[in-house]
């Protein structure tokens, strides 16, 4: 009887698959081989920027092909640029028409919109160094930017708007620190005899690469097209503008010698300046073993040091603790060894997010996911995740609006992602979009009314979508590929 009914069930499946192989065969002499020339011409597409009301979208769109050309023995010479050119247009979320910023590719870096959306600003290749532009969506007209005497842009500079959209923030260096940092590459890499002491506070590849943080702040006034001096040439290894654009928080490395824990790591003091002028004072003396996150409105911060949050605003003196114990050899006289030891493992925090005011903090440990009162210290647990559950699914804080905490979504038991939104004020959590698609590069618009992302099927390059907040209303706006579908 078994051996009947395997006979007959082979046959059966004998039959179906000489009816499948005609037609699978026919399909792909439809279509055509998918080549190594192909590879290269995938584009990818990347978000450069959005505006703050969602309405226009910065993209860059590129392949490995425009990659070609790189000069591999220029490897660590902080004054080369390997090519990376790459379309730049310009969308419009609302209508979906886009257009180029330039007949070529270009090689562009740090695209940023004014706070009006009438104006990008971007750092393009020009020759073997970068030059500041700001492209005028009304006129499709690019204006340049006059610099200092003698000073060019750092390729390494972050463009800031000032709030009224006048002024533009960015960073420069004596023309003569290309020549002189480029000289000391070729003495590492071309000089016959190299010598080097064990004296000297830095691996000299370290050194060399830490000279690309030196640089000066300046902004430029679009009306009277002159640039005035913010902060004078340091070791800065970020700056950032407050949201009322009258503060400038920076970082400035301090770092003493190679860390050889943290290779290439540094240690920074952190300060702060009013941008009409004065003094620079001091936040932090050192970050040392510390990550600061910073609100949206640049005048608060908060960090993780031994597992204890600590919070703070650029006004007070210094950073309050806001969990643990500060007297810790007290508490351990008091309990015994072992319960101590669990109870500081489970009350080890990491600062994850602040609110756009810095008055509520996200922060994460062992058990999950905790919202943290600035002020008070009061927490409360609001999402579950036991690290010791390898099934359980994965959640990453990427956006903060009002009372609605955004979060991506990735299970670890099947092929599903997605973005699902937390309330504060009602506690609820509810999915916007889960499905087997990869998602990446989360943006919302600093008016919270707009999302643009990337997503992806899953052997295929990803798009650009844009939708509403609720993701009601989900469409694309681009189609980086279509030459892929004539290929196997």
């Amino acid at each position: 009887m078994r051996t009947t009914f395997a006979l007959r069930l082979f046959v059966i499946v004998g039959i179906v698959v000489l009816f499948l192989v005609p037609s699978v065969g026919s399909t792909a002499q439809t279509q055509q081989p998918f080549t190594v020339a192909d590879v290269l011409d995938v584009a990818t597409v990347s978000i450069a920027d959005i505006s703050d009301d969602g309405r226009f979208v910065a993209l860059t769109t590129t392949t490995l092909r425009d990659r070609i050309g790189i000069d591999n023995a220029r490897f660590g010479d902080p004054t080369y640029i390997a090519p990376f050119n790459t379309d730049v247009l310009v969308v419009d979320a609302q209508t979906g028409k886009s257009q180029k910023l330039f007949t070529e590719k270009r090689q562009v870096r740090q695209l940023k919109w004014s706070p009006d959306g009438s104006r990008l600003a971007l750092l393009a290749v020009k020759g073997d160094a970068f030059e500041p532009l700001i492209w005028e969506r009304a006129s499709n007209k690019f204006q340049p930017i006059t610099l200092p005497p003698a000073k060019s842009v750092a390729e390494n500079s972050e463009l800031h708007w000032t709030p009224s959209g006048d002024q533009l923030l960015l960073a420069v260096r004596p023309n003569e620190w290309r020549t002189q940092t480029h000289d000391r590459f070729l003495a590492e890499t071309k000089a016959s005899v190299v010598v080097h002491s064990s004296k000297e506070p830095f691996l000299a590849w370290e050194a060399l690469r830490r000279t690309a943080a030196e640089r000066s702040l300046v902004a430029y006034d679009l009306k009277t097209r002159e640039t005035r001096e913010l902060l004078p040439q340091a070791k800065l290894n970020n700056y950032d503008l407050s949201e009322d654009g009258q503060l400038l928080t920076y970082q400035e490395d301090i770092t003493k010698k190679t860390d050889y824990d943290v290779i290439f790591g540094s240690e920074n003091q952190v300060q702060a300046k009013p941008v009409s002028g004065g003094e620079a004072r001091m936040l932090l003396k050192s970050t040392k073993g510390i990550t600061l996150i910073w609100s949206r409105d640049g005048r608060h911060y908060a960090y993780a040091k031994d597992g204890n949050l600590f919070a703070a605003s650029v006004d007070d003196k210094e950073a309050r603790q806001i969990t643990g114990k500060k007297d810790e050899k007290a508490e351990a006289a008091t309990e015994d060894s072992k319960d101590t030891d669990k109870k500081k493992e489970k009350e080890k925090f990491s600062a994850v997010r602040l609110s756009a005011k810095g008055d509520w903090l996200i922060a994460s440990n062992k058990e999950g996911l905790w919202l943290v009162d600035a002020a008070s210290g009061a927490k409360e647990n609001f999402l579950k995740m036991n690290e010791e559950d390898k099934e359980a699914p994965r959640y990453q804080v990427i956006e903060w609006n009002g009372d609605d905490i955004y979060l991506t979504y990735a299970s670890r038991t099947k092929w599903e992602r997605g973005l699902v939104k937390y309330n504060r004020a009602s506690k609820q959590m509810t999915d916007l979009i889960k499905d087997a698609r990869i998602y990446s590069n989360f943006r919302l618009s600093k008016d919270g009314k707009t999302f643009v992302f990337s997503a992806a099927e899953s052997n295929r390059p990803a798009d650009v979508f844009v939708a509403d907040s609720a993701f009601k209303t989900v469409r694309r706006l681009t189609d980086a590929n279509p030459q892929l579908k004539a290929k196997r």
